[in-house]
């Protein structure tokens, strides 16, 4: 499947959820708590970002300091293929493979993937 397709599945699976909702329907307080479906084959980890961050609710952002720390390059692939489950437990399995986790800033409504680091004193 190239990129291009597997970019357009990925942002095609979060807008159809993100609009699912009717307008009678409240949305959760928090948008971690939203219900996802995610598909993402070999897409560099800055361009799942990228598309997740398209959503009306919050954004997405990479802590590249603590990535390049981890060494952990923006352009790793991720694999994972996620269904009907709240978008912490989506954003936990998509990033887990990677050894990434995410924090929810709630003041900037930002999703934060980052990587983390020890110090390592001698």
């Amino acid at each position: 499947m190239s990129a291009n397709v597997t970019r357009w599945l990925a942002y095609a699976f979060l807008l159809a959820v993100s609009t699912a909702a009717t307008p009678a329907e409240a949305e959760p307080k928090n948008p971690l708590d939203d219900e996802v479906q995610l598909l993402f084959l070999g897409t560099p980890l800055d361009e799942a970002v990228g598309i997740l961050d398209k959503h009306p609710r919050y954004s997405v952002a990479l802590d590249l300091e603590s990535l390049k720390a981890a060494g952990v390059e923006p352009r790793t692939p991720i694999d994972c293929k996620i269904e009907g489950v709240k978008l912490r437990d989506a954003l936990t399995e998509m990033l887990k493979n990677v050894g990434l986790k995410f924090k929810w800033v709630a003041e900037s409504k930002t999703i934060v993937i980052f990587a983390e680091v020890t110090n390592q004193d001698d």
